[in-house]
């Protein structure tokens, strides 16, 4: 969607469905993923900014439960070239902005796949039993023991920073980025 209304509200909006399987060479599972996002912008007159945007992710790398995370973002910029105020300098700056964001991104992908599984071999360990220890067998062993908790690798992203054009000619983007991760999953 894309509309503006007397000439001054610029309005956008998106609404993605996808569904990745992805083969694995080897005969491997395949990763198999479900997501929905949407994106809605709103900009006043060139001057104010404003973009939301919203995803819903499935993977089956989790236990029921943890299989979806909800991950939000919004970001807002004021393009202060397009002030009347700022007209006299215009020939100077043609371009200058200023912008942040703040979003939750995550990562489903784990090392190894399935971390919530316990998993047993059953041609383990031998024992011997019986009345003159006569007897041999296999026993189970926990090759793996299963995080029941395991979930989304979580990410909070934040970035401020400014565009700026010199004299029609020298284009200049500062950027001041921080990430915060979260439930990141680590094998003992």
């Amino acid at each position: 969607y894309n509309r503006t209304f007397a000439d001054k509200h610029a309005v956008t909006g998106m609404v993605m469905f996808q569904r990745d399987l992805r083969e694995n060479v080897g005969g491997e599972i395949p990763f198999n993923m479900i997501g929905m996002a949407a994106r809605a912008t709103y900009a006043f007159d060139s001057r104010y900014l404003a973009e939301v945007n919203i995803g819903y992710n499935g993977t089956e790398q989790f236990a029921p439960g943890h299989r979806f995370g909800f991950f939000p973002s919004v970001a807002v910029g004021y393009n202060i070239s397009n002030e009347k105020f700022f007209e006299p300098f215009t020939n100077a700056f043609s371009n200058l902005k200023i912008r942040g964001s703040i979003g939750l991104v995550g990562n489903s992908f784990t090392d190894p796949r399935f971390p919530y599984l316990t998993f047993v071999n059953l041609s383990g360990k031998g024992y011997t039993f019986g009345n003159n220890w006569q007897t041999s067998a296999s026993g189970a062993v926990i090759t793996k023991y299963g995080a029941e908790g395991a979930q989304w690798e979580k990410g909070v992203k934040t970035n401020v920073g400014f565009d700026m054009n010199l004299f029609n000619s020298l284009n200049i983007t500062a950027d001041y980025f921080q990430e915060k991760r979260s439930d990141i999953f680590m094998q003992r």
